[in-house]
């Protein structure tokens, strides 16, 4: 009789997520209680305003940050939030710029680099959002194949919806502008999708941005890997609960790694 050995592998599971939060100052304590409550593990937050470059902690997270030096007026800013417990696994991070951070960690056996970004919106200066989303590149680039890529925050960009495309989902908005056509060469570029638009949800669970008075929604935060990743999306989408004031809703990434 022929006997079989049946090999259990370990599953791990993780959720990613990214907060467009106006400004961190005075609401620390309200970001921190949201993401506990909706146990959450690696956030990025944009728009942060904080100055310099540095690590704290924030209750169960460490605070890696990325800012204007304390000199100059602070209008973006990004930053990742990781829970305490995966300390270990941190290896190197870099604060690029005030619209760029990056984050390398070893996790679950997964050589993993974690990019969060601040595009500027197609309104402002032409010259300064061509070179933020050419360093974007670059960034990519130099990372190479050996490592998994988890990009989020708020590119500003509108990527529309596409039928069997690698880049862009079905479920998305019709409307494509300037950053979003740079965003799609990007990924085209580097063999990498918007998770956003594979996950089918009701609207509300899709838009990322809103303003009320005018009535008007769109989804311009995103959460990018690549397209052949060994990470296993399970799904993405929109939480509407946490906005701590500001006019973007918390978008989620839960994924299994194998």
């Amino acid at each position: 009789m022929r006997r079989y050995q049946f090999v259990h592998r370990k599953i791990s599971t993780l959720t990613f997520e990214t907060n467009h939060v106006q400004g961190i100052r005075n609401k620390t304590g309200e970001i921190i209680k949201g993401l506990e409550k909706l146990k959450q593990d690696i956030t990025i937050l944009t728009e942060t305003k904080k100055k310099g470059n540095g690590v704290e902690i924030l209750g169960p997270f460490l605070h890696f940050y990325s800012g204007v030096p304390k000199e100059k007026r602070a209008k973006r800013g990004v930053s990742i939030l990781v829970k305490k417990r995966y300390k270990r696994y941190i290896t190197t991070w870099e604060a690029v710029n005030e619209n760029m951070i990056k984050l390398h960690m070893n996790l679950f056996g997964k050589k993993l680099c974690i990019l969060g970004i601040y595009v500027i919106s197609d309104d402002e200066n032409a010259v300064v959002r061509e070179d933020l989303l050419g360093k974007l590149n670059e960034v990519i680039v130099e990372i190479g194949n050996s490592r998994e890529i988890l990009i989020a925050g708020d590119f500003n960009s509108t990527t529309g919806e596409k039928i069997n495309d690698l880049v862009v989902g079905p479920f998305g908005e019709k409307v494509i502008n300037d950053n979003g056509d740079k965003l799609i060469d990007i990924c085209e570029q580097n063999s990498l999708k918007v998770l956003n638009g594979y996950f089918k949800h009701k609207r509300r669970h899709q838009y990322t941005w809103h303003q009320d008075t005018q009535e008007l929604r769109s989804i311009i935060d995103y959460i990018i890997a690549r397209q052949n990743s060994g990470l296993k999306f399970q799904d993405v989408r929109v939480f509407r609960g946490m906005t701590v004031g500001s006019d973007h809703y918390l978008v989620n990434a839960k994924m299994l790694f194998l």
